[in-house]
């Protein structure tokens, strides 16, 4: 192959009255060239739309964690984890027991972490917080729970157990007048 210019010509000889040999790229005035091609720019992946065509959902904007309430959240976490004892008492009196003991020191534990992390803080408050829904479980809980101690053969059975060993300690209890005197 030779590095000379060869200008296209019809295989069959007629041009037709157009001479190939009289083009040139720098004779074309520039508003008659054809717009020339990009391939089209593929999105970064911060840009990137969501399949259906629409636009990307914008990131929520995270709210402020929550002040602390004026009297902490000792008390309510005081008060959260001793009805969770409450609760446990009739299925499992002995961890109920060790739930309520150690009521105050975890309360008091996670009061703190609350006061220096946003995000605890913000989770606690939420935990405490009573919602319209929560003030209706715990106002029929009660009644649930008479309902299921009468209804339920190993809850009654368990409660029947319950009170009698209650009996049992009470009554092997040293009264204080037996040695005071």
């Amino acid at each position: 192959m030779s590095d000379e210019f060869v200008t296209p010509q019809p295989e069959n000889g007629e041009t037709n009255g157009f001479d190939f040999s009289a083009l040139s790229a720098d004779q074309v005035p520039t508003e008659e060239m054809p717009p020339s091609f990009e391939p089209p720019r593929k999105p970064r992946w911060w840009e990137r739309k969501l399949k259906n065509g629409s636009e990307p959902r914008k990131p929520k904007v995270r709210k402020p964690a929550p002040s602390m309430p004026r009297g902490g959240l000792r008390k309510p976490l005081e008060d959260l984890y001793t009805g969770l004892g409450m609760m446990l008492m009739p299925f499992d009196p002995s961890c109920a027991k060790v739930i309520i003991e150690a009521a105050p020191k975890c309360a008091e534990s996670l009061d703190d972490l609350a006061k220096t992390n946003p995000a605890v803080r913000r989770i606690l408050i939420s935990l405490v917080t009573t919602s319209a829904w929560g003030s209706v479980i715990m106002a029929h809980a009660p009644i649930i729970m008479a309902v299921a101690m009468h209804h339920v053969p190993a809850l009654k059975e368990r409660q029947e157990k319950m009170v009698g060993e209650f009996a049992e300690m009470l009554a092997n209890m040293p009264s204080s007048t037996d040695g005071d005197e």
